[in-house]
């Protein structure tokens, strides 16, 4: 376990030690350090099984529970000096409840110098003695003349926001009781800013498999299992605490493995299991925890037992057991919630009646979720109305816990469906827009094909100009951030047109000023344009991208304010026609007449008024009826490898690309000179260009895309298309060393996949590193063919303890015939009479040069004009068990 090397500062910090009071019989789990960490920061642990208290009224804890529990007690100065040098926080607990024990304690630690960080207390019952002892425990702390103490976090068992109505308990006619009314009562209003509901796992939970008690109706109707009753009440009532916790207040909840209750026993198979518990914690972090407190686990039980106790068979062992088991998990998202970039939860919903839980956060550009089936049959969870992330989740099977991670440009989107249908935009109540002309504007069904959303935005009111703009909680964006802005683009006449905006700008009852506008996108008689602003700068159009009227198309923004006064760039996807990957946009200054500039970037006019951390809304202005738009969103940017080459100019030379960007390097002879971009070969590509050789001799060639945010642990994906059955092949590397004149150097080239001989191999490093062929596959001539290297760098299977590291596993997909993905068997070509059958092979990792957060370019190489190369991919791997979860990644 993780020690905690910081905790939160109340008021000036003395020392670098502050101190915990637990005050009654629980367990304190893990802790997060600071009021707005949002499940960040590390925790610790304690247990106060391990020693139990005789005399003192107060005893020395803290430290690793793994190893040690609760430390010995001792005279304080030995307990601060020891801590101290171990750099662990020390806690503290008493066996008093009042005053009595809580004024001495207070006094010690405020006359020593010290900080209290926490009172966390199990004062139980209700009547009004024991409110005015929690009352009176709470004045003490928030009335000490010191800072450092009247700072700290206060909570109490069972006291959270929205337990008043909390439908997750096992009585149906507890909801909105005179008790729980006061509770919260007491929480808001009493200097209480720990919210600490009971999550325990209890089998009284499985009543929720009904649909009523003693006549008494649950709200939501009925679980489809106990198992999935249990696990969803916990989930519920952290929910319930996160829904309505106040800002800067903290989330503590208490957890059990499991507790059966008498009269409400459960069958063993529908105890939780140690992967259930471990998913629960993970869920509450995901929904915004800031730790956990365990209670013992139960052994005063009839019927089914705890996995625990019936491990280790003792109380305290378990309860330790248990304690570190879920530490672990809570640790193992400690990298999700360390990333850069805004933290979001995803997602404070339950699913009581479908058995499938989701949790999710995104931090920046990167989303991690968590989706748990506890009912009978395989199934997955809607993710519509997310923006970040696909449809819905991939299958889940019964009883199972599924960790994902993606990329996801886009944080927030608007797309319209809570909007009134056939009302005008000036009509929408609380959502209604402003502007000159929102009265032009409707909520409508989309236009033509390709959208799927049910309503979008449709211009009205005859054949002239209207314009009006919308407020957009967006992301908190830095005015340096490199952001997305993107939406649905429908020109039906004339033309169409969004930007993001600075509403502070802009009169309600007309245009907005041009200082507070964005970058503007538009389509006029279907060509695609960027212009540094509405109103001003000039106009760029794209010349790669054909006119398109009466076509859906999906258009990202890409938005740097860090260059000059800023640069943008577009990104397209023809949604009508199916388009899945995103086409690069390459521009020409229409105001430079007679001259085609070919530039991937326009600049912008981005100041203090108009940049990322000030835009908060769109304008969307169009020309004539039946133009429409939809989906505006906003997001992180997220740097990517992908090239499907239909940027670039077909039939010129890869070293004699006009645009900059796209110049490729390599040797003189046999190098980029020698290949171009045309028109892919065959059926199933659908790109318009792919690469090839130009004439009858060998060609190769590597260039620089972008460096991708993937760290060099990350589970990710490569992939890239072929045609033809041999000379034919690509591979990801490392440009930081390699020479405009050659090839990089092998060194630095991540790994090779290759048609050659009628065979798909695959090699550690273009000319190092074992060889591996396929035995269940090979490449058939006239064919196009999407192979998707996953490659997983935390693994070393080669045998060989130390040096190169890493594993890979390899698809293939027969893109001209449609038909199933193939995973590859191989064999290991160096042992001769010998076929090893291989699903996974070692690759040729290292820490330095070769791996998922040192790749930002390609290498390829055709034998002649007879093979191409198109649509060069990297991703995340969606699924956090690379060995469990083995798969084919579609689109």
């Amino acid at each position: 376990m993780k020690k905690v090397s910081q905790m939160r500062t109340h008021g000036k910090n003395r020392t670098a030690l502050h101190w915990v009071i637990v005050m009654g019989g629980a367990l304190l789990g893990v802790l997060e350090s600071g009021a707005t960490a949002m499940a960040q920061a590390e925790g610790y642990f304690t247990s106060w099984q391990a020693i139990e208290p005789t005399n003192p009224e107060i005893v020395q804890n803290g430290g690793d529970i793994v190893a040690v529990g609760w430390a010995e007690r001792g005279d304080y100065d030995d307990v601060i000096i020891s801590n101290t040098l171990a750099g662990v926080p020390t806690g503290l607990e008493t066996r008093g409840w009042g005053l009595a024990t809580l004024d001495p304690a207070l006094d010690w630690i405020s006359s020593n110098g010290y900080a209290l960080d926490y009172l966390l207390m199990d004062i139980e019952g209700d009547t009004q003695t024991q409110y005015d002892l929690l009352l009176d425990n709470v004045d003490r702390v928030r009335t000490d003349p010191d800072p450092n103490i009247s700072g700290a976090y206060v909570g109490n068992y069972g006291y959270y926001p929205g337990m008043s109505v909390d439908t997750s308990g096992a009585w149906p006619w507890n909801v909105g009781e005179q008790y729980k009314i006061d509770r919260e009562d007491i929480y808001y209003t009493s200097g209480i800013n720990v919210a600490m509901p009971v999550a325990y796992s209890s089998s009284q939970s499985a009543l929720h498999v009904a649909s009523s008690i003693n006549g008494v109706p649950y709200v939501g109707g009925t679980a489809p299992t106990q198992i999935s009753a249990i696990f969803w009440q916990g989930l519920e009532t952290v929910s319930v605490a996160a829904r309505h916790l106040p800002a800067g207040d903290l989330l503590i909840p208490y957890i059990a493995d499991f507790v059966n209750k008498p009269n409400y026993g459960v069958p063993q198979s529908q105890v939780l299991l140690p992967t259930d518990n471990v998913a629960q914690v993970q869920h509450y972090r995901l929904r915004g925890a800031n730790g956990f407190r365990t209670w013992e686990v139960n052994v005063n039980q009839s019927g089914a037992t705890t996995y625990y106790y019936q491990t280790y068979g003792n109380v305290v062992t378990a309860t330790l057991a248990f304690t570190a088991d879920m530490a672990d998990a809570w640790q193992a998202l400690d990298g999700v919630f360390a990333r850069d970039g805004e933290l979001r939860t995803l997602n404070l919903a339950t699913n009581k009646n479908a058995g499938i839980e989701w949790s999710g956060v995104q931090r920046g550009g990167r989303v991690d979720v968590l989706v748990s089936n506890m009912n009978t049959t395989t199934q997955h969870a809607d993710w519509s109305p997310v923006a970040a992330l696909p449809s819905q989740s991939p299958d889940v099977a019964y009883h199972d816990h599924v960790r994902l991670q993606y990329e996801a440009c886009t944080m927030d989107r608007e797309d319209y469906e809570q909007h009134v249908f056939g009302n005008a935009m000036n009509n929408q109540g609380a959502n209604s827009w402003t502007g000159a002309n929102p009265d032009k504007f409707a909520i409508g069904s989309p236009p033509g094909s390709g959208n799927v959303s049910g309503q979008s935005i449709v211009s009205t009111g005859g054949y002239n100009g209207k314009v009006a703009w919308s407020a957009f909680d967006g992301p908190s964006f830095n005015s340096t951030d490199k952001v997305v802005y993107s939406g649905l683009l429908y020109n039906a006449i004339s033309g169409v047109t969004f930007e993001p905006i600075n509403v502070a700008g802009g009169s309600p009852t007309g245009y907005a000023v041009p200082a507070y506008q964005g970058p503007t996108v538009s389509m006029a008689w279907g060509a695609l344009r960027l212009r540094s602003g509405y109103d001003g700068g000039d106009l760029y159009q794209a010349v790669n991208i054909p006119a398109t009227m009466g076509k859906w198309l999906e258009v990202k923004m890409v938005v740097n304010p860090t260059v000059g006064t800023g640069l943008g760039s577009l990104y397209v996807r023809n949604v009508t026609d199916g388009q899945k990957g995103f086409t690069r946009v390459v521009f020409d200054n229409l105001n430079t007449t007679g001259v085609t500039e070919r530039v991937l970037f326009v600049p912008l006019l981005m100041g203090v008024n108009k940049n990322p951390s000030n835009f908060n809304g769109f304008i969307v202005a169009a020309y004539g009826d039946g133009n429409a738009v939809d989906d505006l969103s906003m997001g992180y940017y997220v740097p990517q490898m992908n090239d499907n080459f239909d940027h670039y100019q077909s039939g010129v030379a890869m070293d004699s690309q006009v645009v900059p960007q796209l110049v490729w390097k390599g040797p003189a002879s046999g190098g980029p000179g020698q290949l171009t971009a045309s028109a892919p070969y065959g059926t199933g590509n659908t790109s318009t260009l792919a690469v090839r050789p130009t004439g009858a001799s060998a060609a190769s060639a590597w260039w620089e895309t972008e460096l991708t945010g993937h760290d060099a642990s990350d589970l990710t994906v490569y992939s890239g298309q072929l045609y033809g059955t041999t000379g034919v092949y690509f591979a990801p590397v490392n440009t930081a060393t390699s020479a405009s004149n050659g090839l990089t150097p092998n060194n630095y080239v991540g790994f090779l996949v290759q048609f050659e001989q009628g065979e798909l191999r695959l090699r550690g490093s273009r000319d190092s590193g074992e060889l591996y062929k396929a035995t269940n596959f090979a490449p058939a001539s006239g064919k196009w063919y999407d192979i998707q290297v996953q490659v997983d760098p935390n693994r070393d299977i080669d045998g060989v303890a130390g040096g190169d590291f890493g594993a890979a596993r390899v698809w293939v997909k027969n893109l001209t015939d449609n038909t199933a993905p193939v995973l590859i068997d191989f064999d290991k070509m160096s042992t001769t009479g010998v076929v090893e059958s291989l699903l996974e092979v070692p690759l040729f990792l290292n820490a330095t040069t070769r791996n998922p957060s040192k790749w930002n370019g390609w290498e390829i190489s055709g034998i002649n004009s007879s093979v191409q190369v198109d649509n060069l991919r990297s991703a995340l791997y969606p699924y956090l068990d690379f060995v469990g979860r083995n798969q084919y990644i579609a689109d």
